[in-house]
């Protein structure tokens, strides 16, 4: 469908309504803003985010990775994973690490993402639900 636009103003006919919104709603809302490439309003969405309180779960996170590897924006996307991982943000699980390496191979970043691979390999990255047989090893 990719009617992203009209997920947008349904959410505000909802607050119009004083429709409850949580965490889900806010992760759909930043999804769309993504999905239409305008990860700057998925991020001023985010903010909305904490101020109402609601923390954040690895599919939030996921889906502003998903957003900025779409936007082109390869170095936020970078900053964002390794604020996820070294700041303890949420428990990666396999469509981040997924996402990651997808991204960075579409962005012709081939041997950061094998990079990431080896270290997920070497158990330098904790990661506990990654199945490695799921998708082909790069090439040395």
């Amino acid at each position: 469908m990719k009617r992203y636009s009209v997920a947008l103003k349904l959410f505000d006919e909802m607050r119009q309504w004083a429709a409850p919104v949580d965490q889900y709603t806010m992760t759909i809302l930043i999804n769309c803003c993504c999905l239409l490439k305008r990860v700057d309003f998925g991020f001023a969405i985010f903010g909305v985010f904490f101020k109402l309180g609601h923390k954040p779960d690895v599919t939030t996170f996921n889906t502003l990775l998903k957003g900025f590897f779409l936007d082109g924006n390869v170095a936020e996307a970078e900053k964002l994973f390794k604020k996820v991982l070294t700041l303890n943000l949420c428990e990666p699980d396999d469509v981040t690490i997924l996402t990651a390496i997808d991204g960075l191979c579409k962005a012709g970043r081939v041997h950061t993402a094998r990079d990431l691979l080896l270290l997920l390999e070497n158990g330098l990255i904790a990661f506990r639900h990654l199945d490695f047989a799921n998708f082909c090893t790069l090439p040395p």
